[in-house]
């Protein structure tokens, strides 16, 4: 249910910090602006503090947004996520045009297992940017998680018709599971394995075990678990 980002950017290093006698982190000796950001190697209400405090400083509506953002990210990593949701609220009233801010609502409502209002907030990205594949994905996987299988494979598709993601089959083939359809699944998740061959899944093990393919199945799940 989660999107994967890879980012280009180089790795931002963590403030230092020192230890308590337990191996927990102890508070961050580096500034907010390093404690914040989500990459930051510190204890998840540290990282909360730190972008409270920067937001406490933001002198314009500019610093405020991004602040808020950060903000509510670091409450979803602490696993506050109804707090998260009201900075993200909040961010949304001060950037109405952000499809990104109700995309990441969406993420937050998924999380929390709330499909209708995860696939309220996606709707809302969606009037925004209509063109972001990853929307459209995420708004089919909500749906999916109401029930409505036919409605959750055409979002999907719809997604796989502007962007050619292993992650996008993974998830066609596991609803043409649940619709018994085993030969569309199986077809999903070898062009999955042909957009990305280092992917690995037990879906298609599952996929060759019901249709009869056994050895092509032990294979596939050997893999599978073998891989880190």
């Amino acid at each position: 249910l989660h999107r994967t980002i890879v980012s280009a950017q180089p790795v931002v290093l963590a403030p230092s910090s020192k230890k308590s006698s337990t191996g927990q982190a102890a508070t961050p000796t580096g500034p907010d602006e390093d404690v914040c950001p989500a990459t930051s190697q510190v204890a998840a209400n540290d990282r909360v503090a730190a972008c409270e405090r920067l937001l406490a400083k933001a002198a314009d509506d500019k610093a405020k947004l991004t602040a808020l953002g950060n903000l509510a990210v670091s409450l979803s990593m602490a696993r506050r996520t109804d707090e998260a949701i009201r900075k993200y609220e909040q961010a949304a009233a001060l950037a109405p045009r952000d499809a990104t801010i109700y995309y990441d609502i969406g993420l937050v409502r998924l999380d929390q297992r709330r499909f209708k209002e995860a696939y309220s907030a996606f709707e809302k990205a969606a009037t925004i940017d209509n063109k972001n594949p990853d929307i459209v994905f995420q708004r089919g996987v909500a749906v999916m998680g109401f029930g409505d299988v036919e409605k959750a494979r055409l979002e999907v598709k719809r997604a796989l018709l502007t962007k050619d993601d292993a992650g996008y089959y993974e998830k066609l083939g596991e609803i043409e599971i649940a619709r018994g359809a085993l030969d569309s699944a199986k077809t999903a998740l070898e062009r999955g394995r042909k957009a990305e061959s280092s992917r690995q899944s037990l879906s298609p093990a599952a996929v060759n075990y019901f249709v009869g393919d056994l050895d092509q199945a032990g294979a596939q799940a050997t893999a599978s678990l073998r891989s880190p």
